[in-house]
């Protein structure tokens, strides 16, 4: 099985989001057999934490520019203090990038994402569930592999498109964890092109501004209520705030982000 590069997943988790903005039995899989196995097994397992660097300093290793497209506003993202700790800030103007890491997860074994962010304002006028109104003030992505010769044929004909249009293959699966504004905490909002990517609202008009917002997610539950099924490797992470469609403004912080074992989900 080939590992998927840090590349490939930026351009396709870009055409996700352009696309979000406007818009047969499982093959068992022998890595023993696999040219990649060793490129695979230097791929981390970790997300790297934001809190290991210095305020002022560039993201820590594992993180990469996710430029969505080279004529769209870049979102700032620094370093910060907070507290005693440091944490990632986050200020769009108008803009739309994030950060992103690669990763080689097996669900056995970290089953739970742990995250905390804070929003300083909402996006009045952002509305997930339409495309020309689609921003966050804070995005967690996450992209997962699996044998893509299980989709329906018109799931596959999408990814065809999107290959030839770009040139690389769609994650299997993608879920985002998203601060929603209209809709109820827990929806799934799924993309109107394909259902292999969907967004679930963790936080929404009701959830407190100016406060850390502490999450704890079961990855595999969650995958299996937004897909049917449980989730094969989870191969990417990005973060991203967002402000194009609305044309707004705000600021946003993320705090470390972690895998742990346990089926717990949990917000505060």
């Amino acid at each position: 099985m080939r590992r998927t590069s840090l590349s490939s997943i930026s351009i396709c988790l870009s055409i996700l989001v352009a696309l979000l903005a406007g818009c047969s039995t499982p093959r068992p899989v022998d890595d023993r057999a696999s040219p990649a196995l060793a490129e695979r097994s230097q791929t981390p397992a970790i997300i790297p934490p934001f809190s290991s660097a210095k305020p002022g300093n560039a993201p820590p290793d594992g993180w990469n520019a996710w430029i969505l497209h080279p004529t769209k506003r870049k979102t700032d993202y620094k370093l910060v203090k907070d507290g005693d700790g440091v944490v990632l800030s986050a200020h769009a103007n108008k803009s739309a990038s994030g950060l992103i890491a690669p990763l080689n997860v097996n669900l056995e074994d970290a089953a739970t994402l742990e995250w905390t962010w804070r929003t300083n304002a909402r996006i009045d006028e952002a509305d997930n569930a339409i495309s020309s109104r689609e921003d966050s003030p804070l995005r967690i992505v996450l992209a997962f592999d699996g044998n893509k010769d299980t989709l329906s044929i018109k799931e596959r004909m999408f990814a065809d498109r999107v290959k030839l249009f770009s040139g690389r293959d769609l994650p299997y699966a993608t879920l985002m964890y998203i601060w929603g504004n209209q809709l109820d905490l827990e929806a799934l909002i799924q993309n109107p092109h394909t259902s292999r990517i969907q967004k679930m609202v963790v936080d929404n008009h009701r959830s407190s501004l100016k406060t850390w917002r502490n999450h704890r997610r079961n990855i595999k539950a969650d995958y299996r209520r937004a897909f049917g099924k449980d989730p094969g490797r989870l191969i990417g992470i990005a973060v991203m705030t967002d402000t194009d469609n609305t044309s707004s403004v705000v600021s946003a912080y993320y705090g470390d982000i972690r895998l742990l074992p346990g089926e717990a989900t949990k917000v505060d």
